[in-house]
């Protein structure tokens, strides 16, 4: 179970590899908030008929807008406290933030790593693929990109 910030469902929709996040996660959630910041950019069409859309209750709506993040971070972190899932975000102001409140946390990159330990990521050709072009648009530390490569196929995966 897991919460999308839109920093992670913009990165594997400009990859063309949501189905990395569907096959990997059972129950895949976004906030209404960052649902509407993907329409700005997509269209209704393009959102991924799996994920679900959770509209915040007054309550948490209220404790998000205390956050110094941008609405859907903000949303993100509340509904992944809340709910007590890891959350997929790479901004890093937003992960000190969910990190500082105890929430497990994984970004764009970790989430390549485990699509290619787990197996829908089949080579580390296309590994190495979709990281060069996540790197386009994402800056990551050479240390994340080098922990990303080293990623070995986990028993039992094909």
């Amino acid at each position: 179970m897991i919460i999308l910030d839109n920093s992670v469902l913009s990165a594997f929709k400009r990859l063309n590899a949501l189905n990395l996040i569907n096959e990997l996660f059972k129950n895949v959630v976004v906030p209404a908030k960052v649902y509407q910041e993907f329409l700005k950019r997509w269209s209704q069409a393009e959102f991924p008929t799996w994920l679900k859309i959770e509209t915040l209750s007054i309550e948490l709506t209220n404790e998000a807008k205390k956050l110094k993040l941008g609405t859907g971070e903000a949303q993100a972190i509340i509904l992944a406290k809340h709910k007590n899932y890891l959350l997929a975000v790479d901004d890093e102001k937003a992960r000190q933030e969910a990190s500082k409140k105890g929430i497990n946390l994984i970004g764009s990159a970790g989430i390549l790593r485990i699509a290619y330990e787990y197996c829908p990521i089949k080579t580390k050709e296309q590994l190495k693929k979709l990281l060069d072009k996540l790197t386009e648009d994402l800056y990551l530390e050479n240390w994340l990109i080098k922990w990303v490569l080293e990623a070995k196929k986990l028993s039992g995966s094909q």
